[in-house]
């Protein structure tokens, strides 16, 4: 996530990565399936893990990520305004994963291999241990966050979104948003200490 502030090349990395995206739809619109290759290399990463942690498993998240894509291929031609393309994906995504909460009708563990691959190697076992086992309940937490929260908490917190950008993407109010992270958060800390405790 790149986070721009005026005049640094932060700010041109995101316009071009827009403009990029734009000729993208464009093309994708015109049944383009290279560009449309390119347009899922751009977001895939982020909402393969959007959904892991919406539904806390690893698989089923990569399913429903290459479901979400399958979809938005499908439903390309009803896209509207180029410009809420990610608004849209999101929106697709956040739809498939609350079904299949609804579904299932359980929370699930997440399991959490996903940080195993960014983790920064440590020569101290029992700091490499601590570490596991805050992963571990921090995950436990995460899965007792209601999907209603969960999915602010998650842009907020996991992908460094400001809460306007997290309205648009899921297309709530932007104090919505914000009640939805504050109480999200709550419920996650109190679960967090409670998992800790015992």
């Amino acid at each position: 996530m790149i986070h721009a502030t005026a005049g640094n090349d932060a700010d041109f990395e995101s316009v071009a990565e827009s403009e990029q995206l734009s000729a993208l739809i464009v093309r994708v619109k015109e049944g383009d399936g290279t560009a449309f290759e390119q347009l899922v290399q751009m977001r895939y990463t982020q909402i393969r893990l959007f959904l892991t942690y919406m539904v806390t498993n690893k698989e089923v998240g990569y399913d429903l990520t290459q479901e979400t894509f399958l979809r938005v291929w499908q439903e390309f031609p009803t896209l509207r305004d180029p410009a809420k393309f990610d608004s849209w994906l999101y929106s697709i995504a956040r739809r498939l994963a609350l079904n299949y909460l609804r579904r299932e009708k359980i929370l699930h563990w997440l399991p959490w291999h996903e940080w195993l691959d960014h983790a920064p190697k440590e020569e101290n076992t029992k700091g490499f241990e601590k570490s596991v086992e805050e992963r571990i309940l921090l995950s436990q937490a995460l899965a007792t966050v209601p999907p209603r929260y969960r999915a602010s908490v998650i842009l907020q917190v996991i992908h460094g979104m400001p809460q306007k950008q997290i309205a648009d993407l899921l297309s709530i109010k932007e104090k919505s948003t914000s009640t939805f992270v504050h109480r999200g958060l709550k419920i996650l800390q109190e679960a967090y200490l409670n998992l800790e405790q015992k």
